[in-house]
């Protein structure tokens, strides 16, 4: 009998400790924002802003390309192939991509073999640098990207183009100010990625968020479920330009199912894929599902080794294949990859290349990572979550 009412009391309180554990780590990663009358209208991230320092990003990148020319010094070419085939392809290049492919190796291998220190050096005090981040920093004041949802306002997202016209300001004085291409290049894209980070960082806590919301009851994370859903229906709106009003319109006459029905489409999508994983229906793809983490991701047992795929992106533009986002067995196997391609458009700046063809191979490269690394938010909550 006292067994029995130990076992009962264990079976009670386990779902108390779980769910006090998801508050609590809900807690840490958002605030809710209330109005007078107690109502929560908006969800902000808490540790959304890294500093921004565009001289330490430049002396970021500076020490990545070292630590790169060190490690390639005593590499012969034919290693030099094998090194990019694992750590950046992360699999033989087809034939499709071999174009491409081609610049993105020869990027890698110019940062190599040749020395940038004046380059650097000379770039990490540049007035027109200060004045653009001092502008990013101004705009940032004037709206909060912080802001994941905005539950009483589904044109509130709109509002937020203050830093486009900043970036475009910066590349217009730019491209007056440096007659030197691989410098306009790398400034350019120094800039590009300054933007492009706040906007990425505020996506990727939004998955975050969205994987409570997928996840767990209202009541998990104390919302309601109107609330809940309103959450969802800002989230998804939160990315839609004035391209899209009629969807926003659409969106606001359905705000309390607009996100509901969106999450549901995520739903099924990623269930069909895991369906024809599991029929063996996806060339190249020999993985057994093990377990569904959320909308976006799954465990699969890929030859003994357990690793978290996607559920909605593939490994890049001309890939068919889910993309993978952890290896348990190597868990920086894909920071790695994402760092080595992130040097490789910093080398793309110095490589003689058409702009239109330029403009294909970033795209590949950003095939990779980009909206991967943004999904991935989704990923971190379950893997905070559950202490991995």
């Amino acid at each position: 009998m006292k067994f029995l009412a130990l076992m009962l009391s264990l079976f009670l309180t386990l779902p108390l400790i779980a769910d006090s554990k998801v508050k609590k780590s809900f807690d840490a990663e958002f605030k809710v924002i209330k109005n007078q009358e107690g109502e929560i209208v908006a969800i902000k991230a808490k540790n959304f802003y890294p500093k921004l320092n565009i001289k330490l990003l430049i002396e970021d990148i500076e020490n990545k390309v070292n630590s790169f020319k060190s490690l390639f010094a005593q590499k012969a070419m034919n290693d030099r192939e094998s090194f990019y085939e694992e750590h950046v392809f992360i699999a033989p290049i087809d034939y499709d991509i071999s174009h491409e492919a081609k610049y993105v190796k020869d990027s890698l291998d110019l940062l190599a073999d040749h020395d940038f220190v004046h380059f650097f050096r000379n770039l990490k005090n540049d007035d027109l640098l200060k004045e653009f981040q001092n502008r990013v920093l101004d705009e940032i004041k004037k709206y909060d990207p912080a802001t994941l949802t905005r539950m009483d306002d589904p044109r509130f997202f709109l509002k937020a183009d203050g830093l486009t016209k900043v970036l475009n300001w910066g590349l217009n004085q730019a491209s007056k100010r440096f007659s030197s291409v691989p410098v306009l290049n790398f400034v350019s894209q120094i800039m590009d990625q300054v933007i492009a980070q706040i906007m990425i960082r505020r996506n990727y806590y939004q998955y975050m968020l969205m994987h409570y919301l997928d996840q767990y009851h209202a009541s998990d994370i104390g919302l309601s479920d109107q609330e809940k859903a309103m959450a969802l229906s800002s989230i998804y709106v939160s990315n839609l330009g004035l391209m899209d009003i009629k969807e926003i319109l659409k969106a606001k006459d359905s705000w309390d199912n607009y996100g509901v029905l969106k999450l549901n489409g995520e739903r099924k999508i990623a269930k069909n894929l895991i369906n024809l994983i599991q029929a063996g229906s996806i060339a190249g793809v020999e993985l057994k599902h093990l377990k569904e983490i959320n909308f976006s991701f799954s465990d699969f047992d890929n030859n003994g080794n357990t690793e978290v795929y996607h559920l909605r992106v593939k490994s890049h533009k001309y890939s068919k294949k889910p993309a993978l986002a952890f290896d348990y067995a190597e868990p920086n196997k894909i920071k790695v990859q994402r760092q080595l391609l992130m040097l490789a458009k910093v080398g793309l700046s110095f490589v003689t290349i058409p702009n239109f063809l330029k403009g294909q191979v970033i795209s590949f490269i950003d095939s990779f990572y980009m909206v991967q690394a943004q999904r991935e938010g989704a990923l971190h909550a379950y893997l905070n979550i559950n202490s991995i």
